[in-house]
């Protein structure tokens, strides 16, 4: 029940962010990162959590440094070697922070010498920065809708399984009524040729005493088999309604993975 709640609530959180979600676009803004102040490249990824966010920039500054530490929501990396911003190594300063449930924001100073990389200070460089940035992020809320997509779909395969086992149930309880029914029939008929005797024999009245309990257990046994039905439909209802709703989920993730490819 919990996850049928979890399912609606992101449900309706997709569908209203949906026109809001934007494509990867990098800007300018002050921030503090670490000890440095200044101009910070800013972008917005896409539901990557902010421990893979961190963990994918790490990995992306080590490919160009042999120095890069984590220190909470930030990445320090020095002797970066960036040809495309610099011919010298640089520093690197990354900081993720919380934007909202599917994306997190992602800031970089690139510092040259005693220099931050930005539009004011060399324009060229910057475009680099930029455009590096840009790949990097592009590609990773690509890479996240896809496995959020992929997760998806794997619970909606769970969903629909379930659903095809409580129909399989539903047919097969409803084939033991049909069965108990003929049951109770047939030991009503034992009974009436039972009674038609003038006599009855020490025989014939324990069958007799037998059938009717076995008539008893046999609605008993369709009380419950019709009390479980009533728990089926109603529990066939939610998963139906649980299938609706994650496949919008996953319409509306597929729809946010066109903005990154």
């Amino acid at each position: 029940m919990k996850k049928f709640k979890l399912l609606a609530i992101l449900l309706v959180f997709f569908l209203a962010n949906l026109n809001a979600q934007i494509k990867t676009a990098i800007t300018e803004t002050a921030e503090t990162i670490g000890d440095v102040s200044g101009t910070a490249l800013h972008v917005r990824i896409h539901r990557a959590s902010k421990r893979d966010i961190l963990k994918k920039v790490k990995s992306y500054l080590k490919e160009r440094s042999n120095d890069v530490k984590t220190k909470g929501d930030e990445v320090y990396a020095t002797n970066v070697v960036f040809p495309t911003i610099s011919e010298n190594a640089i520093k690197v300063y990354a900081k993720v922070k919380e934007y909202n449930e599917t994306e997190h924001e992602l800031y970089l100073i690139f510092v040259d010498g005693d220099q931050i990389v930005s539009t004011k200070t060399d324009i060229k460089d910057y475009n680099s920065a930029k455009a590096s940035l840009y790949e990097f992020a592009n590609t990773l809320s690509r890479e996240s809708n896809e496995s959020f997509i992929a997760f998806s779909e794997r619970e909606l395969g769970d969903l629909e399984k379930t659903l095809e086992r409580l129909r399989y149930s539903k047919e097969k309880d409803e084939n033991k009524i049909v069965s108990l029914g003929k049951k109770i029939k047939d030991n009503e008929k034992d009974i009436e040729k039972i009674d038609d005797k003038e006599n009855l024999d020490e025989k014939s009245i324990k069958t007799r005493a037998k059938k009717e309990r076995e008539i008893l257990d046999y609605k008993k046994d369709i009380q419950q088999l019709e009390k479980d039905l009533v728990e089926n439909k109603k529990e066939q209802d939610e998963y139906i309604k649980k299938i609706k709703e994650q496949r919008e989920i996953i319409k509306a993730a597929q729809k946010d993975k066109e903005l990154f490819d």
